[in-house]
Formats: structure tokens, C-alpha cells, sequence
């Protein structure tokens, strides 16, 4: 068997109409090109492919040493068969697969300990998380082909190649360059005050000109002693146990439905959720006035409240909501709920669950940096 690795890179379908779309495009596509020169620099790839429907983009970064893979625009996406598919083309027998935004802190460092470490495995799934996956090097590659079907998206590729493929799995060692991934606007933002943060990425949120007052608040308060934080979501406990390592602030923590999409419930509709409870008992601006009352900033997973509440938006009205841009919102309890927090007394972040995981521990790494 080779010992070579190839590095496969997804990258994105064709650029989307909508603004808020195409600025989250702009910032995949910089995370990809960051990630292209710290795989170099690693000098542990062979091949690195891009895999990518937007044809303009892929002519850009056709001047660095990679090879370029283009979907095809007729075929409906699926992530497993198109990942067995260049791993057939390309005859890889060990690979590291990565989304384009799922790793925007890793140095190459660390990918060069990655493919080290697959190459000198011959049965193996390495993954920044096993049950609920970014990125995976695999060995032997081949086997995905096996599983196609029950790989919709990469969130399962560690499951389904240890648990039922029988491939032994490695969980990488944790940190914030292997828990945070880019989802949404607020995790770009987290990743462009970190020092890690690559140039193109940095400069691509920069350019995109998002207000991050509400976030560079919140994280002064979380660098000033004997202040009041929330944390609110699907809150896992190693994410507490930052906060009270990094920080000397007085942190309450409302965790809920962790887990609510793997174990089903998000589809099902059967999301509960007591901060949700509490806001229809006494109404969203009493529940705001007491939040702020209670805490000198606050970081909010806020699609548990969402999903109680009936409510699961559109990928443009999340973005939105996490922006503060009302005007872009037409459901109206989350235009209602984002003008609510614009006008809070302290600083809400929101986000997805990375805002409360692996971006809650980027922030915190972040805190001395300048940026």
C-alpha cells in the first residue's frame, strides 16, 4: 500500500444569488485558500484537489500546485458518493478530506502530524470529532466507497467508518483550531481575531465590513474580572470549563438539547426548552430586560430557542438574525427577537452551536491578541 496522503478540499458549489449567501461563499472559498498554502507548506499532500462547482473561483487558485475537480452541474450533491468519487479517480489509498471552512485555525503543524499519522496506519479514522465530524484522514480510503449511502454529509463520516465500517477511530487532540468551524457569519468573525486566522480569511471578513462591536464587547467582558456572562445553548461542559480556566467572570450556564438533531428531536419538532418557556410566560421584552439584568454580556446558541419555538428560518435569515439585520428578516418573531437584542443594554452574541463550543474557546485563546 502507498504511503502517500492526498488532501481532498471541498469547496463549495457554484457562488449564490443572495448577498448574505455569496459574502459566506467569499469566506469558504478564503478558508480553502488558506488552507491550500498551509497543506504546502506541510509538504505531507500527494495530491491536493479542489473540489468545487464554482468554475471562476477554481481559475484563481488554478496557479498554485493543486488539482482542480469539478462537479457536475447536473448531478444533485451528495457528499459520500462524491467523495468516493475522487478518491476512485485520484487511486488514494490514504486521504485527508476537509470542508473548506472546518479547519480555519489549524497550522500546518498539525496537518503535517495528520498525515504522519495516517501513514503509518493501515486500518484508521482520525477526526477533530468522531461522532460528529469536520474533517477525517482515512486509510484504507477505499472504503468509504462501501458506505456512500450513509454518508449525506461529513457530519457522520467518523461514525459510520468506525462504528460500522470497523475502521479504529483516533479523535485528534482537542483545541480551538479542531473544534472551530465556520457555519455562519459570527464563526468568520470569531476566526479573524484569532492569531491564527489565515491571511485571505482575515482579509475576506474585513472586506465584508460586518458589525462586530457586539462581539469585540462581549469578549471584553469576558477578559475583565468579576463580570457577569451567560452562556446559553447547547453548552457542552468542556466549553464551561474553558471559561472557568481562561476567564474570572461569574458565568451562568443554561444548557439544553444537546444533541437535538443526531437524536432526532429538531426534526420531530419536539425541542423544549425552558428559557423558551419563560420568554412565553412573561413576554420577550421582560425576558431581554431580565437576561441583561443578570449578565454583562452574553453568548447565545439560539437555535435551541428557535426550534422550541416553532421556528426554524431560512440560511439567509439565521445569517440575519446573527447580524442584527432586521430589515433582511420576514418571519416576525425572529425580527422581533433580533430587534430585542440590537437593543439590549449589554452585548448578545448569537450564533449556532459553535458560538458556545469551539468559538466560545477561539474567543477565549483570542483575548490577548490585538485584533
Amino acid at each position: 500500500m502507498s504511503k502517500s496522503v492526498g488532501l481532498i478540499i471541498f469547496a463549495g458549489g457554484a457562488p449564490p444569488d443572495h448577498p448574505l449567501l455569496s459574502a459566506m461563499h467569499s469566506v469558504r472559498q478564503a478558508c480553502a485558500r488558506d488552507l491550500v498554502q498551509r497543506a504546502l507548506e506541510a509538504a505531507s499532500f500527494d495530491p491536493i484537489v479542489i473540489v468545487t462547482n464554482d468554475r471562476m473561483w477554481a481559475s484563481t487558485i488554478g496557479n498554485l500546485p493543486v488539482t482542480i475537480d469539478l462537479d457536475h452541474a447536473a448531478d444533485q450533491f451528495h457528499f459520500g458518493r462524491r467523495l468516493a468519487e475522487v478518491i476512485d479517480r485520484f487511486h488514494l489509498e490514504r486521504v485527508l478530506y476537509l470542508g473548506a471552512a472546518a479547519a480555519p485555525l489549524l497550522p500546518a503543524a498539525d496537518l503535517k502530524q495528520i498525515a504522519d499519522q495516517v501513514r503509518q496506519s493501515d486500518r484508521v479514522v482520525i477526526a477533530n470529532n468522531i461522532n460528529s465530524t469536520d474533517w477525517a484522514a482515512i486509510t484504507p480510503a477505499a472504503i468509504v466507497r462501501e458506505w456512500v449511502e450513509r454518508l449525506p454529509s461529513d457530519n457522520s463520516l467518523g461514525w459510520v467508518l468506525s462504528h460500522d465500517a470497523g475502521l479504529t477511530p483516533i479523535a485528534w487532540s482537542p483545541s480551538p483550531a479542531t473544534r472551530l468551524d465556520i457555519d455562519v457569519p459570527i464563526d468568520a468573525q470569531i476566526a479573524a481575531l484569532h492569531p491564527q486566522c489565515g491571511l485571505n480569511l482575515r482579509a475576506a471578513v474585513q472586506a465584508l465590513r460586518w458589525n462586530d462591536d457586539r462581539l469585540r464587547a462581549a469578549r471584553e467582558a469576558l477578559k475583565t474580572p468579576a463580570t457577569r456572562v451567560i452562556l446559553a445553548g447547547r453548552v457542552p461542559s468542556w466549553a464551561w470549563a474553558q471559561m472557568e480556566q481562561s476567564t474570572q467572570c461569574w458565568t451562568r450556564v443554561y444548557s439544553e438539547e444537546r444533541g437535538m438533531r443526531a437524536a432526532g428531536r429538531l426534526g420531530a419538532g419536539q425541542v423544549r426548552s425552558l428559557l423558551n418557556d419563560h420568554l412565553q410566560a412573561v413576554g420577550l421584552a421582560h425576558f431581554i430586560a431580565e437576561l441583561s439584568s443578570m449578565a454583562d454580556a452574553i453568548l447565545w446558541d439560539t437555535r435551541v430557542l428557535w426550534a422550541a419555538q416553532g421556528v426554524w428560518p431560512s440560511e439567509v435569515e439565521r445569517y440575519a438574525a446573527d447580524l442584527g439585520m432586521v430589515d433582511t428578516i420576514a418571519d416576525p418573531f425572529l425580527r422581533d427577537f433580533t430587534q430585542a437584542l440590537n437593543e439590549a443594554p449589554i452585548p448578545i452574541v448569537t450564533g449556532g452551536h459553535a458560538l458556545v463550543s469551539g468559538g466560545l474557546w477561539a474567543l477565549l485563546e483570542s483575548m490577548n491578541d490585538s485584533q
